[in-house]
This record gives C-alpha cells, structure tokens and sequence, in this order.
C-alpha cells in the first residue's frame, strides 16, 4: 500500500467501499489472489501518487483497462459493440440483397 500512497486502513475501506469486489466485473472478490490497486498514470504525473488511485480491480480488469489504454471512448465503443453486434445488422442486410 505504500506504493500508492494509501494510509492504514485505506486499503480496506475502498474494499468494503466497494462492496469486496472488483469495481468493474463485480465478480473478483480478492479471495483467490488480493484485488489490484488501480491508478491514473496521468494523474500520478501531475498530482502524485495517491490522488491518481481510482479504486480496486481484479487482474483482468486492470489488463483491460490498460489494453484500452484507459480510453472511456474505445470502453464505450466495447460496449455499443457488445449491445449491438455489426455482424447482426451487416449480415442481415446482405440476406436482402
């Protein structure tokens, strides 16, 4: 916790904050391996480490938060994406032509 700047009891807090589980999946309880401190790099540059602490994430989330380079756009873009596969739409047009 050091790392991040975190205070005795911080740690614990964003936990049950959080209802003991990974901010994003809320699946990862932190039982099997302990919940990653998630931060802004951004943030960290400009105001340090412990104002750039977002929250706690299981490893999976904190990956993929980093493969979308923590862009909410590209997160929403997933997202739409998710909700309305291009395939569906493009693939039934083409039945019509």
């Amino acid at each position: 916790m050091a790392t991040y700047g975190l205070r005795e009891g911080e740690y614990a807090a964003l936990y049950f904050g959080q209802g003991g589980k990974c901010a994003i999946c809320q699946v990862a309880t932190g039982n099997a391996r302990r919940l990653a401190v998630d931060h802004d790099h951004a943030v960290e540059k400009k105001r340090g480490m412990r104002a750039s602490v977002r929250g706690l994430l299981c490893s999976g989330c904190n990956r993929m938060l980093g493969r979308f380079r923590d862009d909410p756009d590209a997160l929403m873009r997933a997202a739409e994406y998710l909700r309305d596969w291009p395939a569906k739409r493009i693939l039934n047009e083409a039945k019509h032509c």
